[in-house]
């Protein structure tokens, strides 16, 4: 019970994280999902590999379970804020406001010339 507590907090904490850096909440959707990989995994590699059972197992399992919720916090720590790229301060500017820049051989043409 107390594990399914501290996986809703940690999920909502996550997401209240992604909501800051301006991205959906649903990042925090990876805590769980990361969580219960991490578990089973730990818990089916700790029985297969070290024949370890009941509460071996499961204390294996928790600690994938935690390696996984430090990889999903990693992930959501590390997401770009999403505020829109700085457009160039160029000479001349574009009527949907994009800039021409004269050293970008991929930029739109001016607006002069069309």
């Amino acid at each position: 019970m107390l594990e399914i507590l501290l996986l809703v907090r940690l999920t909502r904490f996550l997401s209240s994280n992604a909501r800051e850096k301006g991205r959906s909440g649903w990042w925090g959707g990876l805590m769980p999902l990361f969580w219960l990989v991490g578990e089973i995994v730990g818990f089916v590699g700790s029985a297969l590999f070290f024949r370890a059972e009941g509460f071996a197992a499961y204390g294996v399992g928790l600690l994938g379970a935690g390696a996984g919720a430090l990889m999903a916090w990693l992930i959501v720590q590390l997401l770009p804020d999403a505020s829109p790229p700085h457009e160039w301060a160029g000479d001349a500017v574009l009527a949907d406001n994009r800039s021409f820049d004269p050293s970008n051989p991929y930029s739109p043409p001016r607006q002069d010339r069309l």
